[in-house]
This record gives structure tokens, C-alpha cells and sequence, in this order.
């Protein structure tokens, strides 16, 4: 399954941001990291190759998302479908519904503390990079970033993870975390 926090990047990129940047100290190996490449390329295989993705032509997603520090539980869900159509509700008890998608052209918000919005610009950008149905199963294209790195082998959902930073041409720094063990998307 995907994992929540990256979807969530898709659709709320300020909070996924902050979310996706916590994590554990690394653990320092003696052993040279695998490029980025090395690591896409081994969890495309895990998940049964590029025909097997490009089969699946939409995602619709339930879950919960926790903020243990600040007394957060919100239901999500999510749902993307190809090339690059998302949207996101999240409910927060005793604040309302948070709403938003993109339907390849157009980026709308709608939430109780600012109302309804039209993402413009570089917001408009970022969120047309972000909505790439690809990159809900990991798989991203390096043509679409300005760098991208393999920052460490850390801890990461319970297990040890590659960390990859990718600098977006326009938008925010993503973190993307694999599996050492499986080579999976966490």
C-alpha cells in the first residue's frame, strides 16, 4: 500500500513536507549508498515491472493521519488517476472538511480556516508536478527535477530505508524513503 504521508504530498504539500522531513538519525555504514537510479530501478522490479504500473490507470485510498505532538487524527482520502488528476478530503474533528484536487489543469483548496482558492503560478506549477500518477508508486522521472541524491540509509516506517532528496524544478524538496530489504516504496 501507499504510503500515506507521500500521497499527502501530492495534496498537502506544506504539511507532507514537514511530515516526510522527520525522521531518525541515519545509520553510518562503511558500505557506499546505490544511486538513485539503482534504487528506482529495483523497486520497479519489485512491484512487477513498468507494464504491471502502467495497468493501473487509478488509486482511491482511505486512512488516518496521526500527529501524536499536537493531538491530530484526521480521516483521509485520496484518490488519483492517470496522467495527473488528485484529489485529497481530509476531516479534522472540530475544525471541518479539507478539500482539494487537480483535474490536469486546474488546482482548487477549499478548507474552513482560509475558504475556496485557485492555485495560480508557481503554486499552480508545483501542484501539476506534484499530481504525477507515477510518482503515487514511487516512480519518478528524474527529467522532472533539478537533483536528486540518495541522502542516507536510515530508519524509516519501522524498517531500514533508503532516503532520496529530489529538488523539484518548481515546488518543494520531496523525500522519498525504499526499503533496504525489499526495495519497495515505504
Amino acid at each position: 500500500m501507499l504510503q500515506l504521508s507521500r500521497v499527502l504530498a501530492t495534496a498537502v504539500t506544506a504539511l507532507a513536507v514537514s511530515a516526510t522531513s522527520l525522521t531518525l538519525p541515519s545509520v553510518a555504514g562503511a558500505q557506499a549508498l546505490p544511486s538513485a537510479t539503482e534504487i528506482f530501478d529495483r523497486h520497479v522490479k519489485a512491484i512487477g515491472g513498468k507494464e504491471a504500473i502502467m495497468a493501473v490507470s487509478s488509486v482511491q485510498q482511505k486512512g488516518v493521519l496521526e500527529i501524536a505532538a499536537m493531538g491530530l487524527s484526521a480521516d483521509v482520502t485520496m484518490a488519483i488517476a492517470r496522467p495527473n488528476k488528485s484529489s485529497m478530503i481530509m476531516t479534522i474533528p472540530g475544525l471541518g472538511e479539507i478539500r482539494n484536487g487537480f483535474d490536469g489543469q486546474v488546482a482548487w483548496d477549499n478548507n474552513p480556516m482560509a475558504g475556496p482558492s485557485i492555485a495560480e503560478g508557481e503554486m499552480l506549477e508545483a501542484r501539476k508536478a506534484a499530481a504525477d500518477f507515477n510518482q503515487s508508486f514511487g516512480i519518478y522521472n528524474p527529467a522532472d527535477f533539478d537533483s536528486i541524491s540518495v541522502v542516507e540509509k536510515g530508519m524509516f516506517g519501522g524498517e531500514e530505508a533508503y532516503k532520496v532528496a529530489m529538488k523539484r524544478k518548481v515546488g518543494p524538496l520531496v523525500h522519498a524513503f525504499y526499503s533496504v530489504a525489499t526495495g519497495l516504496y515505504i
